[in-house]
């Protein structure tokens, strides 16, 4: 109570002013670069703190203080039960990737070894079998989702892709690149008015990408709606006219003999 009261940390504090300076401390230690040991005092003022009641987001960046600070245990928990709740996207990004470093040994390493192999066509079994075990233990670190749905993707587990990806989207809904994969996971397995939908939304984000665009036309194409599709081709072949994407999709199209490769 003394050290609560010295710097004004009593029940009347202002909570909102103390969530900033705990983003403030927060973002300061990460910018460091590495894990420092606080002063005896720093380290039980934060310790303190776990027990006033805090906003998701303040919680959140209270764990990452203690995280950064080497107080593992109090970090797990302040994070664990913040994350579910936390609604900023990149902040929750980095209190999520944080929990996995606190749960995981050399995650950082691990996860990029995973990336890896899946470039190489490597183990994929052994990648899936890790990558849902962080997507268990920590459920809002959208990437290991996405990475699974390309693991499950290259083993033509379209219904199991599909699934990843859209948790994926679920927790970060302003990457076009999940859609797309959804796209086309949704297409494999039937599901061509998803398939439209989730190409719409990629598009939504990234409006300038004209693969985006040949890829709803190619999707047309197949689907019959031959005007539609000739209209998407037309706006991707605006946007970029000599791209690989765009040049194969009209060739399919029109019906031209090419010897490009599908991506």
């Amino acid at each position: 109570h003394q050290r609560r009261e010295r710097l004004g940390l009593t029940a009347q504090v202002e909570l909102a002013r103390g969530g900033v300076l705990l983003r403030y401390l927060a973002e300061h230690l990460a910018d460091i670069g590495e894990k420092v040991t606080p002063p005896n005092d720093v380290g039980e003022i934060l310790l303190d703190l776990c027990e006033l009641s805090w906003e998701p987001e303040d919680r959140m960046n209270l764990g990452i203080c203690l995280a950064l600070t080497q107080q593992d245990g109090p970090a797990r928990q302040a994070l664990r039960a913040s994350l579910p709740h936390v609604e900023e996207l990149d902040r929750r990004d980095i209190g999520a990737e944080m929990l996995c470093e606190l749960l995981f040994d050399d995650f950082d390493s691990q996860f990029a070894e995973s990336v890896e192999v899946l470039e190489q066509e490597g183990d994929l079994p052994s990648v899936e079998a890790w990558l849902m075990e962080v997507c268990s233990t920590v459920p809002q670190f959208w990437p290991a989702w996405f990475f699974l749905g390309k693991t499950r993707e290259m083993g033509e587990d379209w219904n199991g892709a599909l699934e990843a990806y859209e948790q994926a989207a679920f927790l970060r809904r302003d990457q076009s690149e999940i859609y797309s994969r959804v796209a086309l996971c949704s297409h494999q397995c039937g599901m061509t008015d998803k398939a439209l939908a989730s190409l719409d939304k990629a598009i939504e984000l990234e409006p300038h990408d004209a693969g985006l665009h040949a890829d709803k036309a190619l999707l047309l194409h197949l689907e019959g709606h031959r005007v539609e599709a000739l209209e998407a081709l037309d706006t991707a072949e605006t946007l970029d006219p000599e791209l690989e994407a765009v040049q194969r999709v009209r060739n399919l199209i029109l019906g031209k003999n090419i010897n490009v490769e599908p991506t």
